[in-house]
């Protein structure tokens, strides 16, 4: 969902920042909600039209073909987030990844491993995080690797022999 709270603003405030340092660097932006006609509002009046684009809404196997295609994936958000789906699915794919701390990046991510930390609210430190990795290809290439690897036990499989052994647990305790 495209909100305010899922920090497309505070990236959106962070590209000139991306730029000074990267100036080839492009930002893709997906998803629908409200804020997508603010947010491209804000877009032409940054001028950054050359620089960022938004795709919209996509189905499950163009997100993935976007993200394979990626450098980094930036999702600074400061939503209530247990489990942000598109942070896994990034992984899955091996984009590093820049986020806040969310419940499951603190419980499952390491930083230097599998992502950079950033603060939410604040475009500097997510700008410096984008440019750390995109000039160093060798931090890209083991965030990535470690990520696919990472990704591999929440693959359906695990999860559902996960959630079987569960609910066996839960009906063998009420006999």
């Amino acid at each position: 969902r495209f909100v305010k709270m899922k920090g497309p603003f505070d990236l959106l405030e962070a590209v000139p920042l991306v730029l000074q340092e990267c100036a080839t660097a492009r930002f893709v932006f997906a998803g629908s909600g409200p804020a997508v006609d603010e947010f491209l509002a804000e877009v032409k009046r940054r001028a950054l039209e050359e620089y960022v684009s938004w795709v919209g809404n996509l189905d499950h196997k163009a997100t993935i073909e976007h993200y394979m295609q990626s450098w980094v994936f930036a999702f600074p958000t400061h939503f209530p987030e247990g489990m942000p789906m598109v942070v896994a699915e990034a992984m899955a794919a091996g984009v590093p990844i820049v986020t806040t701390r969310t419940r499951f990046g603190t419980s499952y991510m390491q930083e230097g491993k599998h992502c950079l930390f950033v603060d939410h609210s604040n475009p500097s430190s997510l700008g410096k995080a984008i440019c750390a990795l995109l000039t160093n290809p060798e931090m890209r290439s083991d965030f990535s690797a470690n990520n696919r690897q990472f990704a591999k036990q929440f693959s359906l499989d695990r999860v559902v022999e996960e959630y079987l052994a569960i609910y066996s647990e839960i009906v063998a305790a009420q006999h």
